[in-house]
């Protein structure tokens, strides 16, 4: 028998290891159409990159990013851009 004390919680965040890693996990998510999955990719997206260092360049707060990419958050599309700039990333579509 598995001793769960002894298993890692898995953390997608790890495996981002530049800004290329992070925008194709943030685009393959947002494939997906899911607005749940995104948000919480992008919080994904944010620790990989560093919370702190995100905060720097967006001018929002941990809180904020936080609230922001909570699955069930409504977040506004400018709060949106703000992340990905962040990221070092720019918003940009595409015809399917």
């Amino acid at each position: 028998m598995i001793d769960p004390s002894t298993l890692e919680i898995f953390d997608a965040a790890k495996l981002l290891e530049n800004e290329e890693d992070i925008a194709d996990y943030l685009t393959d998510m947002l494939a997906d159409g899911n607005a749940a999955l995104t948000q919480h990719a992008l919080g994904v997206a944010v620790r990989a990159a560093g919370m702190m260092k995100v905060c720097d360049k967006t001018g929002l707060t941990r809180q904020g990013i936080n609230k922001a990419t909570r699955p069930t958050s409504k977040p506004s599309f400018q709060t949106v851009v703000a992340i990905a700039q962040g990221l070092g990333l720019q918003l940009q579509f595409v015809q399917r």
